[in-house]
């Protein structure tokens, strides 16, 4: 399928502290080239950057959350009830820190509830009262404890 001609516009990337006039080249004439293609140009390539660069820090995160998921489940699998609570709240813990720090970013105290207002207070809860749930599993001998420890290792590597 034949596309619309390519429009060439030629641009001078230079520094305005290089000393070459005039230091904007070729950004009228880009402007211009992009208006009058009609095509919301500037935000497909935004959202383009946007997608290449996300898919990047997935890459490079998957490894550090997969070992931090098989840590979670580890936790979980205690067939005590309550005591794998511990350890799975310092895995996920630890999982943020070592994400915020991998990117820069001030992981505190004080970012805490605004994580959980992103994840919302009903899914924490209903997070919560799942987790409950399986624990009470574990009451029951044998059998109980098997169960729970195994669906609660499953959900927490999750």
């Amino acid at each position: 399928m034949k596309g619309a001609a390519p429009i060439f516009v030629p641009l001078d990337f230079t520094l305005p502290e290089d000393g070459y006039a005039p230091a904007t080249f070729g950004v009228e004439a880009l402007k211009g080239a992009l208006e009058k293609s009609g095509v919301d140009v500037l935000r497909e390539v935004e959202q383009a950057y946007a997608d290449e660069s996300n898919d990047e820090i997935a890459r490079k995160a998957r490894p550090l959350i997969l070992g931090y998921a098989a840590a979670a489940g580890a936790a979980g699998a205690i067939p005590i009830p309550v005591v794998g609570v511990g350890g799975l709240v310092t895995v996920i813990g630890l999982m943020l820190r070592t994400l915020a720090d991998r990117y820069q970013l001030d992981w505190n105290r004080a970012r805490i509830p605004g994580f959980a207002g992103a994840i919302g207070t009903g899914a924490l809860l209903g997070f919560g009262l799942r987790y409950g749930l399986r624990e009470l599993l574990k009451l029951i001998p044998l059998a109980g404890a098997f169960v729970g420890g195994a669906v609660n290792a499953m959900a927490a590597s999750a």
